[in-house]
């Protein structure tokens, strides 16, 4: 297990790249932000001021998922068929608040993100403009076929639902902004990366929902947010219907005992860029925050204490790696029991992603906890 090809990048994922592309596409962010956008580009999460709308009577979040037709022959193309898409989806009264974007692909280069996220750019920079805030690259060996690519899109609006007829509408209330003296929204879009091969191989699919659920929460946390909905998009070479009917349900139960709203849910079929028997799970999450009081880590400094909350496992991190040491390079099965773990090498591998904001909520709350300088979610290069 010493060999030293075993690195992340060897696994087929650059996490350079990522960090590059975070530079590279900061012009392109910037030309659609409005001053309702309180944070900077790079973080776990984009904050917008919701001060704007404590005025309505009765104000609601609404959003609108989009994703890539297949067949989609170039970047430009295929992001104009994600915006068309989420403004479809977008109760047609709403108000654009946020627009957050996922790419994932087997390998993507710093180019072509900047040119996918460019082409979502062009669009949302024209009046009224619409900010691009908390959006996530992914590589996924093993999940994309050579060359393609996967966009999702996730589309957030206010709407003051006393003026319409709020049946069959998904929303999430936020009548908590009238008592915010300065709200805002902070959004965050991300995967669960290929772990989900991992609930492919073993047909185990629910635990998943927890995993993107409690990902997206940790990520809001790192801004001092407060969960309160999601989007949730599922892409597959072919929909298998007990991964998927099994993924739903968890989703629903968890977010319902945590009291979020689910916004939005698709599932999309692309044969022509998933491998056969592949899944990707990503969604979108928005959280409630003083503005007053957002984490962005400036008041960071030499001296600070560093405080460490312990993982339940990978949690949605370093698969790519994993399968490579255990599976192909161990020859592990993962139905075997491991005594060094207590379990089989699927159940340890599945264990679900830990939720820090029930440990971590209090105390940002708590009167006089300003010593509370900056929060990361550790997940391939968090620090």
């Amino acid at each position: 297990m010493s060999d030293e090809r075993l690195t992340y990048r060897a696994a087929g994922v650059d996490i350079d790249t990522n960090n590059l592309a975070v530079v590279a596409i900061r012009g392109h962010l910037k030309r659609t932000y409005t001053p309702a956008v309180l944070t900077r580009s790079g973080l776990f999460g984009g904050g917008v001021s919701l001060r704007e709308f404590r005025g309505f009577r009765r104000p609601l979040l609404v959003a609108g998922l989009g994703c890539r037709e297949p067949g989609a022959p170039d970047a430009g193309s295929g992001a104009q068929a994600v915006i068309r898409m989420c403004e479809a989806r977008l109760h047609p009264r709403a108000r654009k608040i946020a627009f957050l974007d996922y790419i994932a692909a087997a390998h993507l280069s710093v180019d072509e993100i900047e040119r996918l996220v460019a082409g979502f750019a062009d669009h949302f920079a024209g009046e009224p403009r619409t900010p691009l805030v908390g959006g996530e690259t992914a590589e996924m060996p093993g999940t994309f076929k050579s060359g393609a690519f996967e966009l999702v899109g996730s589309l957030y609006g206010v709407i003051d639902g006393a003026e319409i007829d709020t049946a069959g509408v998904n929303h999430c209330d936020l009548e908590a902004i009238k008592n915010t003296s300065d709200p805002a929204l902070v959004l965050s879009m991300d995967g669960v990366g290929t772990k989900v091969a991992i609930g492919v191989m073993t047909g185990e699919s629910g635990g998943l929902a927890s995993d993107i659920i409690h990902h997206s929460l940790n990520d809001i946390l790192c801004q001092g947010a407060r969960g309160l909905a999601l989007t949730y998009y599922v892409g597959c070479h072919s929909s298998t219907e007990t991964l998927i009917a099994g993924f739903t349900r968890a989703a629903a139960r968890r977010q319902g005992e945590l009291g979020l709203t689910g916004l939005d849910l698709v599932v999309a079929e692309n044969p022509a860029l998933y491998r056969e028997g592949a899944f990707d799970i990503c969604a979108s999450i928005a959280g409630l925050a003083d503005a007053g009081s957002l984490l962005q880590g400036e008041g960071v400094e030499a001296g600070d204490v560093l405080i460490a909350l312990p993982s339940s496992g990978l949690h949605t991190n370093g698969y790519s790696l994993a399968r490579r040491a255990l599976l192909e390079k161990a020859k592990l099965r993962l139905d075997q029991y491991c005594p060094e773990l207590g379990t089989t090498l699927a159940a340890a591998l599945l264990e679900p992603h830990k939720c820090y904001a029930e440990a971590v909520l209090p105390i940002l709350g708590r009167p006089g906890a300003g010593g509370v300088r900056g929060i990361a979610h550790i997940t391939g290069g968090g620090l």
